[in-house]
């Protein structure tokens, strides 16, 4: 991907514009193919990602999903189970607790 590919393709968002859903789309495409570029070893990934973020400057109305309302755009990734319990945290959490006790009770008894 050269710096010319990412022009054209914000040119054509542009182009588009009119159509906010699609051009959405096609940003976001956009986005994620400079990226894939650059994660690639693109050699002038600084002059691919300014040639992407000129997209920004488009007007058109941008739709975004409600935070964790985007799963339907992820098929095969669904929410994360919860972190199994660490081992030990309830005894050290107990330990923790009885000492702490302990140094209360020894505090009155000297007051």
């Amino acid at each position: 991907m050269t710096e010319g590919d990412v022009r054209r393709r914000a040119e054509l968002v542009d182009e588009i514009a009119d159509l906010p859903e699609r051009a959405h789309v096609e940003e976001d495409r956009l986005y994620c193919d400079v990226l894939q570029a650059i994660a690639a070893g693109a050699a002038d990934a600084p002059s691919l990602a300014r040639a992407a973020l000129t997209v920004r400057s488009i007007d058109f109305r941008r739709s975004y999903s409600a935070a964790g309302d985007d799963h339907h755009l992820r098929p095969n990734v669904g929410r994360l189970p919860p972190a199994p319990p660490r081992p030990g945290f309830a005894k050290r959490e107990f330990a923790a607790g009885f000492f702490a006790a302990g140094a209360l009770v020894l505090l009155f008894n000297f007051i």
